[in-house]
């Protein structure tokens, strides 16, 4: 799905790049969100 939005270029979608910008954005949710985002990126 992201790809079909993406306007940039498709090697900036890679893994790292993507989990780098999650990790950016968890930071200014709260403590419970991101405790269950951390769960369900170890699963």
């Amino acid at each position: 799905m992201l790809q079909a939005h993406w306007s940039g270029a498709m090697e900036d979608l890679a893994d790292l790049n993507l989990k780098e910008a999650l990790a950016a954005a968890a930071f200014f949710l709260p403590r419970g969100i991101r405790r269950k985002l951390k769960m369900i990126g170890r699963a």
